[in-house]
């Protein structure tokens, strides 16, 4: 949740065309697997913690200092799942 005076908001969660793309044949792929509700709940649990504290969500690899980025990896149950 992003700081300030008054009551904390999320934080917006976007991605490209091309990702909600792959993200929707990523979807399918589950459903015919019959993993589509399984699918759509961890996706719903990476928005949410995305939406409430992404600074701290995953395990930090490295850092782009010049772009004042880190870059972070999400380990969980969504990340083994082989069907994609």
């Amino acid at each position: 949740m992003s700081s300030g005076n008054g009551e904390p908001q999320p934080y917006s969660v976007s991605m490209s065309q091309i990702q909600r793309a792959n993200l929707l044949q990523l979807h399918q792929q589950a459903n015919s697997l019959g993993q589509g509700p399984w699918f759509l709940a961890a996706y719903r649990e990476i928005v949410r913690r995305l939406q409430r504290d992404p600074l701290v969500f995953g395990e930090a690899l490295y850092k782009l200092p010049a772009l004042h980025l880190e870059v972070r990896q999400v380990p969980g149950p969504w990340t083994s799942w082989r069907g994609w």
